[in-house]
């Protein structure tokens, strides 16, 4: 091939590049670059944008390949790049090799914004938060598209609130701005957004991220035939969705029902995943799969309906749902609010944390109470308190969820209510990352010496522990959800007020379930004023104790059987 020829046929192929950008089309755009990369093997720059859009296709292996063969190009001159790209792809199941090749690519260029945004998600991931702090404000300073929500996310973890208010204003407004840099879960789940405002900030989002129309379903479900269930999470590993979902998964009619897994995460041998998986009848890991592989995977398994208990989660793959892979696609569980996606048909929700239907972009399937739980647990018995380092003659006040769901004005309120009551302590769950912040909130505040820090435990011992408390106080605007029912499970009693969203009614959902609908309150003085009359009556809590190891213990929230029979009528309704 003479000369002129090859650089018109190289001409040719960077057209097709430039096309396939154009067009948005992320199949097309692999091709174009693999071709080029035919006849210029050795051009680092296609091999890295080859492997960018092999992972826009969820084509892990491809991807790697790609990007390491973008490194192997000798005199390429931006390999700090494929090193953030790697970053990204690791970050789903290997934190510690993400971190490694984050670092690697701030190394090689010091202003390359990307490189430091993977490496703070990295470090998130890891539990390092007070690091990832360091990096996100260092990403912000080199980001034309700062990563607010991601540094809001570590600062929350860290428990360091040095300028959180104004952060987390600039967050609700880019989330609802519809930016794509901003996932629904932090504005969900961290800011204090209303019901409405989520709605709009989840349809952006989806409109944003899944442009794409999902195909057109075919198949008709065969008559009297049982029905096929698909349950799509990558949380079915050592999570809080498995030690919900589990003994629903073991009660389902199997005279009248499939049930299947779809495993998107890594897998690990833990007593509760081994225990989910037996559960099903069948088990098929996607992990590792393209979007496209996934979704034709699950297609091939003839499902009737795919609850997906992710939702917006880490490590979530809607992708795989906007491909339309069942006839009837269900937000389940995982998700607060609604995903507003149009290829998500329903969310399993009650009437307490959706009280109003257009609030959400699915239709609403109403149960007694959304959430399951595991009848088949048992609690160990409780350590003595002075091995948990709990004052035997103090009332306990625990808050046993996740630092990160604290904030200033929370505190201010559990630090009043502690100066209102002497013989009291506030006990709260802390890893490592948030202790130093949160003692530092606390000698603010004037209650250090009221504050026992719980350290992070396996779930055995956390159930046996927790019995300890008198009493529970549970956050806002994002309460309790698996939390709140491990506590009533342990015979603790909370006290919560009732949120404008999802996430901050769960707890009130639970409440009523369980029978104890006077501890859920509307007002922040009716929160303070319940909180207190439970801390200074012994003979209340004695009987509150009573109830949820009583009569508690057999009503609607812990009897799994009534739950599954309840979902499977609602999931009977709907079934095409």
């Amino acid at each position: 091939m003479t000369a002129a020829a090859s650089s018109a046929v190289e001409a040719g192929r960077l057209a097709d590049i430039a096309t396939a950008e154009a067009s948005g089309d992320a199949r097309a755009l692999l091709a174009a670059h693999d071709a080029y990369l035919q006849i210029r093997p050795t051009a680092g720059w296609a091999w890295n944008n080859a492997g960018l859009a092999a992972m826009n296709l969820g084509e892990r292996a491809a991807a790697e390949y790609r990007f390491l063969r973008a490194l192997a190009c000798p005199g390429f001159q931006e390999r700090h790049m494929p090193h953030s790209n790697l970053a990204m792809l690791y970050l789903a199941d290997d934190w510690v090799a993400a971190a490694d090749q984050a670092r690697e690519s701030v190394r090689l260029a010091p202003q390359f914004g990307p490189g430091w945004w993977n490496l703070g998600n990295a470090l998130t991931r890891g539990g390092r938060t007070r690091e990832a702090v360091a990096v996100f404000e260092a990403a912000v300073q080199f980001c034309s598209n700062p990563p607010l929500a991601q540094l809001l996310e570590a600062k929350r973890k860290a428990c360091l609130w040095e300028g959180l208010d104004a952060l987390e204003a600039r967050v609700i407004a880019t989330a609802l701005a519809g930016d794509k840099d901003c996932p629904p879960f932090m504005a969900f789940t961290y800011a204090s957004t209303s019901a409405a405002q989520q709605k709009v900030i989840a349809e952006r989002w989806a409109r944003l991220s899944y442009e794409d129309s999902p195909p057109a379903w075919s198949r008709v479900r065969a008559a009297y035939g049982r029905i096929r269930l698909g349950y799509l999470s990558a949380g079915f590993g050592e999570h809080a969705t498995s030690r919900l979902l589990v003994n629903t998964i073991e009660n389902h009619d199997r005279a009248r029902f499939v049930v299947i897994a779809f495993a998107t995460g890594p897998c690990r041998d833990q007593a509760v995943p081994t225990r989910i998986f037996a559960a099903f009848d069948a088990v098929h890991p996607l992990f590792g799969l393209s979007d496209a592989e996934a979704a034709a995977a699950i297609r091939a398994q003839k499902i009737d309906i795919l609850l997906d208990a992710d939702g917006y989660t880490f490590g979530s793959r809607p992708q795989i749902l906007a491909r339309r892979p069942a006839p009837v696609q269900i937000n389940y569980l995982a998700w607060p609010g609604t995903m507003g996606a149009p290829f998500i048909d329903y969310i399993v929700a009650d009437r307490d944390v959706a009280p109003d239907p257009s609030a959400f972009s699915e239709t609403v399937l109403y149960l007694d109470c959304y959430q399951p739980t595991d009848s088949r647990r048992t609690i160990a018995p409780p350590p003595p308190r002075a091995a948990l380092g709990l004052p035997d003659d103090a009332v306990v006040v625990a808050s046993m969820n996740a630092a990160w769901k604290l904030n200033p004005p929370l505190l201010d309120v559990w630090a009043g209510i502690l100066r209102q009551a002497p013989n009291a302590v506030l006990w709260q769950l802390a890893g490592d990352e948030s202790q130093e912040g949160l003692r530092l909130e606390a000698r603010r505040r004037g209650i250090e010496d009221r504050l026992i820090l719980a350290p992070v435990v396996d779930d055995v011992a956390h159930l046996a522990r927790i019995a300890q408390a008198d009493l529970a106080l549970d956050p806002f605007p994002c309460g309790g959800h698996t939390t709140t029912s491990d506590l009533l499970w342990a015979g603790v009693p909370v006290v919560t007020k009732r949120g404008d969203s999802f996430c901050g009614a769960v707890s009130a959902s639970l409440l009523r379930t369980v029978g104890l609908p006077e501890l859920v309150t509307e007002t922040l003085d009716a929160y303070v004023a319940a909180a207190l009359a439970v801390i200074a009556d012994a003979d209340r809590r004695k009987t509150l104790k009573a109830h949820l190891t009583g009569p508690g213990r057999a009503s609607r929230l812990f009897d799994n059987r009534r739950y599954v029979a309840d979902l499977e009528a609602a999931l009977t309704s709907i079934a095409r």
